[in-house]
């Protein structure tokens, strides 16, 4: 069994999300998209991630 990380892409842009999807997922990570940190919140409940990138500020997720 071949373990896959999985990766939270957050990024306001759909063109950002897709580039860097593809960039990730090429090297093998599964791959997770938001493009609020509303979207973002319920995804992290929902699941784990190994690696998160954020393209921009996302204030309600930092005051946590």
């Amino acid at each position: 069994m071949v373990r896959r990380f999985r990766a939270l892409l957050i990024h306001c842009q759909d063109d950002a999300l897709a580039e860097l999807a593809e960039l990730l997922g090429s090297l093998g990570l599964f791959v997770d998209s938001a493009r609020t940190s509303a979207e973002a919140q319920v995804k992290l409940k929902a699941g784990v991630y190994h690696v998160i990138l954020a393209g921009h500020v996302l204030q309600q997720l930092v005051e946590r």
